[in-house]
């Protein structure tokens, strides 16, 4: 029985994060996995249980990876299945030792965050947002709307805290404290659509910029793409002056790897770079790739309406390098090192490359150095027809929301949009040169070349999310490891009595018999 509960578990966390999207299931999705949990008896079967949640549930989440390569694909599980290992072990043990209700309900959610972070900080690269359930609720806008404050950790935080209520309700053990904890919980809900009604229903208008994306939908492969450099240029060089002709942009960009040559020491392609800038008089914002010191950067390169490369405010450096490299993807690829905007006379524009986007540390930093909108450069070409490229896609939704800022997002072979301020997609015109139509007010369409045309407003306001961070993510490690501290501590108490207890009647029965 404990095994089709916990199978119960896995299926329902697939089922909230593939195409169906049915979020509102993660708010019941633990629940036969934690009343599995209470059921068995040692923390060791509640780790190799979690195990086979963790292995069945991120296979469903991560098929697509089979696609690029199956030891990563078995890596990646293996990693995170080890995270709901760990999760359900040192859950029962709590659950175990601990005598107080409100630690059995509260310390599944606090710990699931604790764990998150301590993946966020380890150097794989990874990230802990794999874990990271509150990207679940990617339909319900309203009520992502506190994450400028608190981040998407509280969101996975009150997912976790509603599962554990639910759960100890179901049983009778502690249903009072339960049902207690439960109306807390849904308090601080009703108190986030409370903080969204507080929100400004427009955004104002300044001066609005008009952002061009080329989706060039080339093949993915690379070693037909660094054979056809001069096809591929040609191709993005005519679909810049088509733009040109019939949008007059302000900034047009191009993908990640849009160039697969190093543009900064071949002087033939970076000199038509610069001419096409200047005659098409506008930004043109480029991925590519550069070699310095024996060491391969995956960069952007940001050309003005004059030709020139742009460089950064309070820098020398005129490329982004790509500060997190994918792992077991981009190997041969060295990180970063600064999070600095670009200055344009539209304002500071801070860029971030495909993979990037999952850490909302990255973009934090790069509003909190004066960045007024977002340009997110990818290419999830390799990935095809799966759910990838949208699983990827929604993670511009909570970095705009995150720190109030536009997000423009312009990848390969899509998805190709851009996000308001309040996650909300900003609907566009869409030129398809190959038909030579245009379509108003519409999303873009994967697999198709197009070019696509939205308008964003600079913004300067830093909220507190963006001020400072994962505050509550620290707050959560703090309290993991207070309530770890206490139980502990209080097991060895109880040890120690009952061993002082024990030797006090043996001295009292051998007293007696002498």
């Amino acid at each position: 029985m404990n095994i089709v509960l916990s199978i119960l578990s896995a299926i329902i966390l697939i089922l909230i994060i593939l195409p169906l999207k049915l979020g509102m299931l993660a708010w019941i999705a633990l629940v036969p996995l934690f009343i599995s949990l209470n059921r068995i008896k040692k923390a060791n079967t509640a780790f190799f249980m979690g195990l086979c949640v963790g292995i069945i549930t991120y296979s469903g989440w991560f098929y697509w990876l089979l696609t690029y390569k199956i030891w990563v694909f078995l890596v990646i599980v293996a990693i995170f299945s080890l995270f709901i290992g760990m999760f359900c072990y040192f859950t029962k043990l709590i659950w175990s030792r601990s005598p107080n209700p409100y630690f059995l309900i509260l310390f599944p959610p606090f710990f699931w965050i604790t764990l998150q972070y301590l993946y966020d900080i380890i150097p794989t690269g990874l990230g802990g947002f794999w874990a990271n359930l509150g990207y679940s609720q990617i339909d319900y806008l309203k009520f992502l709307q506190v994450i400028d404050i608190t981040g998407i950790p509280f969101i996975t935080f009150l997912i976790i805290g509603i599962n554990a209520s639910i759960c100890f309700t179901i049983l009778p053990y502690f249903r009072p404290t339960a049902i207690k904890s439960g109306v807390v919980f849904l308090g601080l809900i009703g108190l986030i659509y409370g903080y969204n009604l507080s929100l400004p229903t427009t955004i104002q208008k300044t001066k609005e910029i008009k952002t061009t994306c080329i989706q060039a939908n080339f093949y993915q492969s690379w070693p037909w793409r660094k054979t056809h450099v001069d096809e591929i240029l040609a191709t993005y060089t005519k679909l810049t002056r088509q733009a040109k002709k019939r949008f007059n942009p302000d900034f047009i960009l191009w993908a990640e790897y849009a160039i697969p040559t190093d543009l900064l020491h071949n002087p033939t392609y970076y000199e038509k770079l610069s001419k096409l800038a200047k005659e098409v008089n506008s930004y043109i914002v480029l991925g590519s790739f550069t070699c310095e010191k024996k060491r391969v950067y995956n960069i952007v390169l940001v050309f003005s309406d004059k030709g020139e490369l742009v460089s950064k405010v309070g820098e020398h450096s005129i490329i982004h390098r790509k500060i997190l490299p994918v792992p077991f993807g981009e190997t041969h690829i060295s990180s970063g090192y600064d999070y600095l905007p670009f200055d344009t006379k539209f304002g500071k524009v801070g860029i971030i490359i495909c993979y990037e986007d999952t850490f909302p540390q990255i973009a934090t930093r790069m509003c909190k150095a004066g960045a007024q909108y977002l340009f997110f450069l990818a290419n999830d070409g390799c990935f095809r027809n799966t759910d990838e490229p949208g699983f990827h896609a929604m993670m511009s939704t909570f970095r705009a929301i995150e720190n109030r800022r536009f997000v423009v997002r312009v990848a390969n072979t899509g998805i190709t949009k851009t996000i308001d301020p309040f996650g909300k997609p900003v609907k566009g015109t869409i030129y398809y040169p190959d038909k030579d139509i245009i379509f108003k007010d519409i999303e873009t369409t994967q697999n198709t070349r197009q070019i696509f045309l939205t308008s964003i407003i600079p913004r300067s306001n830093l909220t507190i999310y963006t001020k400072f961070g994962d505050i509550f993510t620290l707050f959560s490690l703090i309290v993991t490891i207070g309530m770890l501290f206490l139980v502990i501590n209080f097991r060895f108490w109880i040890l120690d009595f009952g061993l002082k207890k024990s030797k006090i009647e043996n001295l009292s029965e051998g007293g007696t018999k002498c």
